[in-house]
């Protein structure tokens, strides 16, 4: 039987742009053994970023929805800017999904 990983994690802006490298595989070495970057191609997204950077795409968004707000990337009160949601699965549920698709 399967099980599923669902993790929600809130970020600050001065989190952001580490965040981004991390989660589109642009960073050169990973400190966790588990990260296949070869695997990366399997990532996908829900809705792809329109902009380069998270925090590009983060300021575009605020933009174009007109979103105010007290956001500030440093000192002592800071704003969550972002949050993030993992779902993951084992890989019993991979392969048999990817049998499935076949």
């Amino acid at each position: 039987m399967s099980f599923a990983i669902i993790r929600n994690v809130k970020y600050k802006l001065k989190d952001v742009a580490g965040i981004g490298r991390h989660n589109e595989r642009q960073n050169k070495l990973y400190g966790n053994p588990n990260v296949d970057a070869k695997k990366s191609e399997d990532n996908f997204h829900l809705k792809a970023p329109v902009e380069k950077s998270y925090e590009k795409e983060f300021e575009r968004i605020r933009a174009a929805e007109h979103l105010l707000g007290n956001i500030r990337a440093t000192g002592k009160k800071q704003s969550n800017a972002i949050c993030e949601f993992i779902i993951t699965s084992d890989s019993d549920f991979f392969e048999s999904t990817h049998a499935l698709l076949e």
